[in-house]
C-alpha cells in the first residue's frame, strides 16, 4: 500500500514528528561528532609526528614522552569512536521505531541536562536539552515506539 506521506509506518502507526525531530537532531550531532573525530585523528597522527621531529631535532635518543603522548591521544580517540558508533545505532533505532533507542537517548539527555549545571547554569544547553527530553518523553508514550 503506497502512502503519499513520507513518514514511516509500523503496524499502521506513523512515526510522530517528535521522533523525526529527535532523529534529525541526532544526525546533526553525528555530523559534528564525525568532524571532531577527523580532527582528533589528524591531531593524534600529526601531533605524534611533529613531537617526534621536535625531540629528534633536539638530539634526544629516547622518545618516551612522544610515545606516551601518542598513547594518550589514542586512548582519547577510542571513546569518541565508540560514542560515534553508539550514536549511529541510536539514530537508526529512533527512525525505525525501536523503544530501546528512545530510552538510551533519554539517559544521555538527562546526563546532558545535569552537565548544564556543571560550571554555572548554561541556559542555551539547558533549554535545548529540556526540549529534546520533552520530545523523547512524547515518543516513549507514542504507539509507534510501543509495538506489541
Amino acid at each position: 500500500m503506497e502512502n503519499e506521506n513520507t513518514q514511516v509506518q509500523t503496524h499502521g502507526v506513523k512515526r510522530p514528528w517528535e521522533g523525526t525531530t529527535i532523529g534529525v537532531l541526532d544526525i546533526i550531532g553525528l555530523v559534528l561528532m564525525g568532524i571532531v573525530l577527523v580532527i582528533l585523528i589528524f591531531a593524534v597522527i600529526g601531533g605524534g609526528a611533529m613531537l617526534s621531529q621536535m625531540l629528534q631535532g633536539s638530539g634526544m635518543q629516547n622518545f618516551p614522552m612522544a610515545s606516551f603522548l601518542a598513547t594518550m591521544g589514542t586512548f582519547l580517540l577510542i571513546p569518541v569512536i565508540l560514542f560515534f558508533i553508539l550514536g549511529i545505532f541510536i539514530t537508526v533505532g529512533i527512525f525505525k521505531g525501536q523503544k530501546w533507542a528512545i530510552i538510551v537517548s533519554i539517559i544521555f539527555t538527562v546526563l546532558a541536562l545535569l552537565s548544564s549545571f556543571s560550571q554555572g547554569v548554561q541556559y542555551l544547553s539547558l533549554a535545548l536539552n529540556a526540549f529534546v527530553l520533552y520530545l523523547e518523553i512524547m515518543c516513549v508514550k507514542h504507539p509507534f515506539y510501543n509495538k506489541k
